[in-house]
């Protein structure tokens, strides 16, 4: 009697949800809600630490590539500093670099010769010469730009995505290859900037450091759609950026 008597309360029950249509209407709202939450947050976390894989060329890199313009320094390290100027990512990438160089009581011999080479498409107009990206690139220590006309340095180097970062010794010998940041925009201490101001004391002999690299592709010969509509809109300042991210 008392399982009939319940089964008969079920069945009532479940006539008034389906007779109940603000009550039917809330609980599928709710749970659409719920899926659409779910869905973003798995979205921007896969896009935060999206990266891509070495270029063949990098990652078989073991010495400064014999055919760059660009200048080698014979007194100390060369740091080449590979940008997109559009690319909000690479803010954080910048002020990592501005800390790992300014705050890490780097001797005089120890400052490496930074060469930030920003890559650009042949048709840009002067909008993309003047971002706060290239700004504060061109105001960290040693610094020089080298504007990269259709990526021709970043090809002979396999650099590939923004934030590229790469070290050489004055012998031309590679010894770090990678990114600064723990993830897209966030800032902070992380594996990559150690091992850079490992490789910049020269505290211990170490194999080639390859760190992944967080940020928009670059400007290359093969890559103009992307790099046209890839980092085209950038938020305001600091955006992107979030203090204290660790790996």
């Amino acid at each position: 009697m008392f399982a009939l008597r319940r089964t008969i309360s079920d069945a009532i029950a479940q006539t008034d949800m389906f007779h109940n249509p603000t009550g039917t209407t809330w609980m599928i709202a709710s749970c659409l809600w719920g899926v659409a939450a779910v869905g973003v947050w798995s979205w921007t976390t896969c896009y935060e630490f999206k990266t891509d894989a070495p270029s063949a060329t990098l990652a078989s890199l073991e010495r400064w590539p014999s055919d760059s313009e660009l200048v080698l320094a014979g007194d100390r390290p060369t740091l080449v500093f590979f940008v997109h100027p559009r690319c909000p990512c690479t803010r954080a990438s910048v002020r990592q670099l501005e800390r790992t160089l300014t705050g890490a009581g780097l001797s005089n011999g120890a400052q490496p010769k930074l060469i930030v080479v920003a890559t650009v498409p042949e048709d840009a107009d002067r909008a993309w010469r003047a971002t706060d990206v290239i700004t504060r690139s061109a105001r960290l220590p040693f610094a020089e730009v080298h504007w990269d006309t259709s990526g021709k340095e970043s090809s002979r180097f396999g650099a590939t995505t923004s934030g590229t970062l790469m070290l050489f010794q004055p012998d031309g010998a590679l010894c770090f290859a990678g990114g600064v940041t723990s993830s897209r925009g966030h800032e902070g201490d992380n594996q990559g900037s150690r091992n850079l101001l490992v490789a910049l004391r020269q505290e211990q002999s170490l194999a080639i450091s390859h760190q992944p690299v967080f940020g928009c592709k670059l400007c290359t010969e093969f890559d103009f759609a992307t790099c046209n509509n890839n980092c085209a809109l950038m938020p305001s300042d600091g955006e992107h950026s979030t203090e204290g991210a660790n790996r």
